[in-house]
């Protein structure tokens, strides 16, 4: 991070300063140092008292608590039968896995977790080998192996999305509007291949995997993965879609995959085959128009209705 980008992110974690600090109190660690590193739909500050770090993490206002802590039960298990690297959710003093705070100057009650922080360094799409893809793919394939076996509480169990559920909520002439082109035909033709390609296996998973979401520790090269807020029970073929979605206009993307494919394969209850991603791509697109603010940029509406248009032209 430049100097700049350092700038502006302590300026809009300004307002949430005074919160993480009362979250600290309810960890012991009042005399903590704490440093802005993210200010986007969480706000994310590392936290470090001697030599001991922490991601100190604060939901966005009318974040379901209970999905943050169904993600942070998982992490603990991940992280017990040591199935992958992943960060370490830290019980506060009275036991609690999560909790909801209010102050001054942020709005409404906010969901605010800790966990151990995981070094290492998320690489550009642009610097990945089909190697570091491989082990990646390996990596996702043991969470999957794990996530299908493990056994939330019965409280915190959902259903994976239907082809029925998923027309509720995305509507083709809605996403057109949210990108201010009329062009309705090809998203109510993405949204289709979607429901059609609905069948891979189930269970829990990432939700958000993303290039940013791996990272690498450059005197080990150990893989970690984070980010697990938007953990749901889903069809695992949307992690590996998700993530492949970064390769895209690459000179190497097919290579990429193939090699995300074939490390999954070595360690995931079944394969999934290249083909198999489309409609996890198309929904994964689809998601993300969804939740364009009204105020997104032009730039960011176009390319993601011609990510669409290429899956939807080219499957």
């Amino acid at each position: 991070m430049n100097l700049f980008d350092e700038l502006r992110t302590r300026e809009a974690a300004a307002p949430y300063e005074r919160l993480a600090r009362k979250a600290l109190t309810s960890y012991g660690l009042t005399d903590a140092k704490i440093t802005p590193v993210s200010v986007a739909s969480r706000v994310v500050y590392r936290v470090t008292e001697g030599k001991l770090a922490y991601a100190l993490a604060i939901h966005p206002h009318g974040w379901d608590r209970r999905a943050v802590e169904r993600s942070l039960l998982w992490q603990t298990a991940i992280c017990r039968s040591a199935v992958i690297r992943c960060p370490e959710p830290v019980l506060t003093l009275a036991g609690d896995l999560a909790q909801s705070l209010s102050t001054q100057g942020v709005s409404g009650f906010r969901t605010v977790e800790l966990s151990s922080w995981v070094p290492g360094e998320a690489l550009p799409p642009a610097e990945w080998s089909e190697e570091l893809a491989r082990r990646v793919g390996a990596e996702i394939g043991r969470l999957h192996a794990h996530g299908a076996l493990y056994a939330l509480p019965l409280e915190m169990r959902s259903a994976a999305p239907t082809a029925e559920s998923l027309r509720t909520r995305l509507d083709a002439k809605d996403l057109a509007h949210k990108t201010d082109e009329p062009n309705v035909a090809v998203l109510a033709d993405a949204l289709d291949r979607v429901c059609e390609g609905l069948s891979c296996g189930q269970g829990l998973i990432h939700g958000r995997l993303r290039s940013r979401s791996i990272l690498v520790e450059s005197e080990t090269g150990d893989l970690s993965i984070v980010g697990f807020h938007r953990t749901t029970m889903s069809y695992v073929a949307l992690d590996l879609a998700t993530l492949s979605l970064a390769f895209r206009g690459l000179h190497r993307e097919s290579g990429l995959i193939s090699a995300l494919l074939d490390g999954y394969a070595e360690t995931a209850p079944s394969e999934v085959e290249e083909g198999e991603l489309v409609p996890y791509r198309l929904w994964h697109l689809l998601e993300e128009i969804a939740a364009l603010e009204p105020d997104a940029q032009s730039g960011t509406k176009r390319r993601l209705l011609a990510a669409v248009q290429q899956l939807v032209e080219g499957s």
